[in-house]
């Protein structure tokens, strides 16, 4: 009985590992995660579907991520969504066949080095171009 219990666990974690391979990239994943919602949010938008906060009692509409205040919040929070959720950085570096360790202390030494670059250089040319004539 021994014997049978591994190799029925063995031939399930076989089954898990055939079913996630055939899921697309993490990557390819939320992009389809991110039309899906957008297209809901269009719709229910369009059928102007509303919901009650239960704390404060307010209505809250439904925003269109196509509509222009929808595109200017997705473009002001980008930014935000992804600093405040660090595992989804690493996943989209591990998608695009890189270390995730390694994308850090790449982004470290590149704004380490625009940081050391930038010491002399804009002080010159910016006086002279801002100064007042006369």
């Amino acid at each position: 009985m021994d014997s049978s219990k591994p190799a029925k666990q063995h031939s399930f974690l076989n089954g898990v590992e055939s079913l996630c391979n055939k899921l697309p990239q993490p990557a390819i994943i939320f992009m389809f995660l991110f039309v899906y919602i957008a297209v809901l949010s269009l719709i229910l938008s369009l059928l102007h579907v509303s919901v009650v906060n239960p704390s404060d009692q307010q209505t809250i509409a439904v925003q269109n991520f196509f509509s222009v205040q929808g595109l200017y919040w997705f473009l002001d929070n980008m930014v935000t969504n992804f600093t405040s959720f660090p595992p989804l950085a690493g996943l989209l570096f591990l998608a695009a066949g890189k270390h995730p360790i390694a994308g850090m202390i790449c982004g470290y030494a590149a704004s380490q080095a625009g940081f050391a670059a930038m010491l002399g250089i804009p002080a010159g040319p910016g006086i002279t171009i801002f100064m007042p004539a006369g």
